[in-house]
């Protein structure tokens, strides 16, 4: 898979499907702004496998920025880790401490 092309649309509808699935029946757990910035800072934004024109990873074809709401980000949802390990998904323990969404969508 080329850096400019993302994984088909079925594909993204299903792993996104199933991102917010986990993070709903976590209790929508969120990092928080520093922790997102952080990780973007460190892991994505220089990573060879992040497209920064459609502010999304090509291996998993999430969207990954520096900020924004939980479901538009899937660095905010505490649940959700990188697929090449980079950052990983909080612990039962964090993401019960996390704060939880304000999302207006919920």
């Amino acid at each position: 898979m080329s850096k400019d092309t993302l994984p088909g649309i079925t594909t993204r509808a299903m792993r996104y499907s199933r991102a917010v699935r986990r993070w709903i029946a976590a209790g929508r757990p969120v990092r928080s702004e520093e922790d997102v910035q952080d990780i973007f800072e460190t892991h994505c934004k220089n990573c060879e496998q992040y497209d920064e024109k459609k502010e999304a990873c090509v291996i998993c074809g999430c969207r990954v920025r520096r900020r924004g709401l939980a479901l538009l980000n899937k660095i905010r949802m505490a649940t959700e880790g990188c697929p090449l390990g980079m950052w990983q998904a909080c612990d039962k323990e964090k993401a019960g401490g996390s704060q939880r969404s304000s999302d207006p969508a919920h």
